[in-house]
């Protein structure tokens, strides 16, 4: 029994562990001088099925392991550039932790940094044509237009729901009316005082 794997001895496994049916062992195979016949040469009958079947196992024991090796190599390497990376970036609780509103340097230096964004938002504009700032200018009428459809229509729908025999209603729209002109007036006359 091997002490390194567990595996028997004599006999051979697949990647999974499990015994492969038994191959007869060839005798020890050397290199026989042309025009000699040795009789303790071993020939080996390649078209035997179980010699393809043993060549097939060892070709496909092999290919897994370096299938498996592979694959360690690449977990490996990614897990080496990913640790940097998670190191070199906090999280946002620790950047909320450490910011400081009061501190006059960090709000100078956000303030530097959002202007020269502004800037490059601004210099981004400058570059446009004029065919495509008139393409945007359209676009946006067009979406300030439908703004302004959906809120008139959802203003409809609202009055459309407000009774206006509702002697509740008549009170305080009064009320309104009594305090505006109150509002005009005092304003009025606040000149006069002066």
């Amino acid at each position: 029994m091997c002490d390194r794997c567990g595996a028997k001895e004599g006999v051979a496994v697949d990647e999974n562990g499990k015994d492969l049916p038994a191959v007869k062992k060839p005798r020890e195979v050397r290199e026989v001088p042309d025009g000699e016949d040795d009789e303790d040469a071993v020939d080996i009958d390649l078209e035997d099925p179980e010699v393809e079947q043993a060549a097939t196992k060892i070709q496909a024991a092999f290919r897994g392991h370096r299938a498996r090796k592979h694959q360690e190599e690449d977990k490996e390497d990614k897990a080496d550039t990913m640790q940097p990376a998670a190191e070199a970036e906090p999280s946002k609780e620790q950047l909320m932790a450490d910011f400081d509103p009061n501190d006059k340097e960090l709000c100078h230096a956000a303030t530097k940094i959002q202007a020269s964004f502004r800037g490059h938002v601004a210099r981004k504009t400058v570059g446009k044509t004029d065919e495509e700032l008139s393409k945007e200018m359209a676009k946006l009428e067009t979406e300030a237009k439908e703004a302004k459809d959906r809120a008139a229509k959802e203003l409809e729908d609202e009055l459309a729901d407000i009774d206006l025999t509702d002697p509740d209603l008549h009170k305080a729209a009064t009320k309104i009316q009594a305090s505006f002109r109150g509002h005009k007036v005092r304003k009025e006359d606040a000149p006069a005082d002066q």
